[in-house]
C-alpha cells in the first residue's frame, strides 16, 4: 500500500491533467473510493483509515494537510510517480477515470447512501470488511480484475440510472449497462452527448 498524501498528490495531479477541478472534499471522496474498489479488487493501494464526518468520509491526515485551501482547486506538488508497478497505477487511473467526471457534492451524496458511512457512528473509523462485503456485490465490482475485463465494462450506478432500472429483471438491467469495454463505454457517451446537444441546439434554432 501507499501513503495516503503521495496517492492524494497523484489524484490532484490526475485531475489537472484532465482537465477536472479537485477540491479538498472532492479530493477526499476520490481517495475513499479508490481504496473501496482496490481493497474489492484485492490490490489494496491507500495506507489510510476514513472515519465518518458530516460530508462523507474523510481521512483526517489529508483533511490537515489540505483544509486551508477551502473550497479552492488543489494544485499538485508531484514529482514522480508514487506507484512502484504499472498495476497499481492501472488500477488507480482507472477509478478515477470511472469517478472524477462527478462533482463533490455528487461524490458526497453517494457515500451518504451507502452502507458502510451508514452504519458508522458519527467520527468512528469506516471499517474495512464491510466495505469489501458491501461494494463487492455492486455490479461494478465485476470489472476487477482488470486483467480480467477485455469482454465487459459495467460503469458505476447512479440514482438516474436506478431510476431508469427499478422496475426490470435483474438480468435484463444488468445487460443494459453493460459494455464491451470501457472505451466502448466512453465512446457511446461521447456520441450520446454530441446528439443531445445537437438536438438541444436544433430546438433553440426552431423557435429563434
Amino acid at each position: 500500500m501507499y501513503n495516503i498524501l503521495s496517492i492524494a498528490d497523484y489524484v490532484i495531479d490526475h485531475g489537472t491533467k484532465s482537465g477536472i477541478s479537485i477540491t479538498h472534499l472532492k479530493l477526499q471522496k476520490l481517495l475513499y473510493y479508490i481504496k473501496v474498489w482496490s481493497l474489492v479488487a484485492e490490490q489494496p493501494i491507500v495506507n489510510g483509515s476514513f472515519a465518518k464526518w458530516k460530508f462523507g468520509p474523510v481521512n483526517s491526515d489529508v483533511y490537515h494537510e489540505y483544509k486551508a485551501f477551502g473550497a479552492s482547486s488543489l494544485r499538485a506538488q508531484l514529482k514522480a510517480t508514487p506507484f512502484e508497478n504499472k498495476k497499481d497505477k492501472e488500477l488507480v487511473d482507472f477509478i478515477l477515470d470511472n469517478y472524477e467526471p462527478f462533482d463533490a457534492l455528487t461524490l458526497s451524496t453517494f457515500t451518504h447512501r451507502e452502507l458502510p458511512w451508514l452504519l458508522a457512528v458519527s467520527g468512528d473509523t469506516i471499517n474495512d470488511e464491510i466495505v469489501k462485503k458491501y461494494y463487492g456485490e455492486f455490479l461494478f465490482a465485476q470489472n476487477f480484475p482488470l486483467s480480467s475485463t477485455s469482454n465487459k465494462y459495467i460503469p458505476v450506478n447512479t440514482e438516474q440510472d436506478a431510476s431508469y432500472i427499478f422496475d426490470m429483471e435483474d438480468a435484463f438491467a444488468h445487460n443494459v449497462f453493460k459494455y464491451s469495454s470501457f472505451e466502448d463505454y466512453t465512446e457511446r457517451i461521447s456520441k450520446a452527448k454530441k446528439a443531445a446537444h445537437k438536438t438541444l441546439s436544433d430546438t433553440i434554432a426552431s423557435f429563434v
